[in-house]
């Protein structure tokens, strides 16, 4: 399993619904892309009304901390802008991926307001014990057989509230 391989289980469970629409954002050719602007993230998608951009990150170490880092400067500026600019109607969002075969395939999502807010703080990483504690508050979603529930993983956004709840 790889983020692409996560992108497309996302966009096939959304479009699935028949509630929403999913696209993932395809990777450049590695010899445009050295010579062409980044994409911006890697998943659009339309929900029950309202607009969702995503960044997707995949970890293969069982539940270890998630690097703020390794979000891209690009990235962060594209999710910044259409979080800004997309009112009420949309939304920003990172989802961070625990995947080790025949064991683990949970998907967290993070409202990218309140990750936006860690980076200006100076934090540059989540914790492994803030990431088992956001699990043990069941603030994730499980992907099974190729498809999760998307209705419950929107319910469990990890924002500001979330976050001081995990303890």
């Amino acid at each position: 399993m790889n983020e692409a391989g996560f992108n497309t289980i996302f966009v096939k469970t959304v479009n699935a619904t028949g509630k929403g629409v999913g696209y993932k954002i395809p990777d450049p050719p590695k010899a445009v892309a050295m010579m062409s602007s980044q994409r911006p993230f890697d998943i659009i998608f339309a929900y029950d009304g309202k607009s969702y951009f995503l960044e997707s990150k995949l970890e293969k170490t069982n539940f270890c901390s998630f690097s703020l880092l390794r979000l891209a400067e690009h990235q962060v500026d594209w999710l910044t802008k259409f979080n800004n600019y997309s009112g009420l109607s949309g939304r920003s969002l990172v989802a961070l991926c625990y995947w080790e075969p025949r064991k683990t395939f949970d998907m967290f999502l993070f409202d990218w307001s309140f990750l936006e807010r860690l980076l200006k703080e100076g934090k540059k990483s989540i914790l492994k014990k803030e990431i088992l504690e956001l699990r043990n508050k069941e603030y994730f979603t499980k992907i099974s057989q190729s498809s999760f529930k998307i209705d419950e993983a929107l319910t469990k956004i990890i924002g500001e509230d979330e976050w001081e709840k995990r303890i």
